[in-house]
């Protein structure tokens, strides 16, 4: 593209001065020993926007290794000043350097610096191999200066967002694998305590020691994951997120002179690119940990949501309320939030059903949530001997969470008739209602 622009800038006679902004044409008109000048400008500022438009290509299609896109991206620097048949090109990164072939030291260089969030400095040089007229910052031109701290801001950018996701795809495996480990202890506690209940009489007291284990063990792993996701949701948020953002404003302060070079199209293909980067990541900040879940009251938590499932699973959910839902503690809000995207995973995953209704109650001393569907049912009596067999805790997670907060889980379920589930939660802190219970006991 940037051959033809310039046949064309040489052919003053074939230019349609229609398509220029006003200022372009009466310059034009006025002087005709300006004109070769104009054109200059002109072919400077395409070459640029030309280079800019590459590197930003290289980095949404970058290689998997990071050294394969530094060797890419210093062979495409040159061609963005003034003299490209002079200019050199060097990037440095920690302890590697990228050359181009003809590269080295000379007087005529122009140098930007810049540290990534991992505490590694780098660097991009660019160096003519000859002298040349002086300019704005000695042979080179102010927009060379620019051009050159942006391609530093995206290389910046890009390096962070390559650290952050392997930060995550470590932290996704250690999560798993911390899962899955703590699954084959569940798994393997559970049957113990079925054999030590059936072998003696005195293994209903053994069970329900091993049981509080089980429960404190889970709501552990629970509360670190929980820990844990936060940490890497604020990561995606305050860095790429943030880079992605700004990397977006300096592009749009860009457009006014991209329609000027007849750069539009490509200007507004890497701002397309940019905003669905920028929505991807915002999404899976937001499945990762949701800040709804901590900041808002379940009457607002709750139908944000049944709009996420209704919209990814194209089912219809009501959603009823009564009662003050408000001043209810976080541990019981976390608790609810999640039995009830537990409960409506599970009816996604496994009912069929085509409407689902979520009631939420409270009266002084409970919290009641009621998810009902008109899927396919179940067997309880099955599903409770296949949760003691088989690594499936969908539901028994939610049981075993609200357990430990002293509340109950009730199912009713006929196949072929749909499913309700009941949780209910006590309001009261579980010491003080143990107390309240015992002096009730002893009036």
């Amino acid at each position: 593209m940037l051959k033809s622009d310039q046949t064309q800038f040489t052919r003053h006679e074939n230019i349609n001065l229609m398509s220029f902004p006003s200022d372009f044409k009466d310059n034009y008109a006025a002087s005709p020993r300006r004109r070769p000048r104009v054109f200059r400008k002109l072919r400077e500022r395409v070459k640029e926007l030309t280079v800019l438009h590459k590197a930003s290509r290289l980095f949404q299609k970058a290689p998997q290794k990071l050294r394969q896109t530094l060797r890419r991206l210093v062979n495409i620097l040159p061609a963005g000043w003034q003299y490209p048949e002079i200019a050199s090109a060097q990037i440095r990164y920690g302890n590697s350097v990228f050359s181009t072939d003809n590269f080295k030291e000379t007087p005529w260089k122009q140098i930007v610096e810049f540290s990534t969030r991992n505490g590694k400095q780098g660097s991009i040089q660019i160096a003519y191999l000859e002298e040349r007229p002086p300019e704005k910052e000695g042979p080179f031109l102010s927009e060379e200066r620019a051009l050159l701290n942006s391609l530093a801001h995206m290389l910046q950018s890009h390096i962070e967002q390559r650290i952050y996701q392997l930060l995550l795809r470590k932290n996704n495996a250690s999560l798993e694998k911390k899962v899955a480990e703590r699954t084959r202890q569940l798994t393997r506690l559970n049957q113990e305590l079925t054999r030590e209940a059936a072998r003696s009489e005195r293994g209903e007291l053994r069970l329900k020691a091993f049981r509080n284990k089980l429960r404190k063990l889970l709501a552990r792993t629970t509360k670190q994951e929980e820990q844990q996701r936060r940490t890497i949701a604020a990561n995606l948020h305050d860095t790429i997120g943030q880079a992605l953002a700004a990397m977006k404003m300096k592009l749009l302060s860009l457009h006014g002179e991209a329609i000027f070079y007849g750069l539009e199209q490509e200007i507004d293909d890497i701002r397309t690119l940019l905003e669905k980067t920028i929505k991807s990541t915002r999404s899976l900040t937001s499945e990762i940990s949701s800040p709804i879940i901590y900041e808002l009251e379940l009457s607002s938590s709750i139908p944000w949501l049944i709009e996420k499932f209704s919209d990814k699973h194209h089912i219809q959910v009501s959603f009823n309320t009564a009662g003050d839902l408000t001043k209810i503690s976080e541990q019981i809000r976390l608790t609810v939030f999640r039995g009830c995207r537990e409960l409506l995973n599970n009816v996604a995953r496994h009912a069929k059903a085509s409407k689902i209704s979520v009631t939420l109650l409270r009266d002084r001393e409970k919290l009641f949530l009621k998810v009902e569907d008109n899927g396919l049912g179940f067997s309880v009596n099955e599903w409770k001997r296949k949760v003691l067999r088989e690594d499936s805790f969908g539901l028994f997670n939610v049981r075993e969470q609200i357990l430990e907060l002293g509340g109950t889980l009730d199912i009713e379920s006929v196949p072929g008739s749909g499913t309700s589930v009941i949780a209910t939660l006590s309001l009261q802190e579980k010491g003080k209602a143990a107390n309240d219970k015992k002096n009730s006991d002893c009036r």
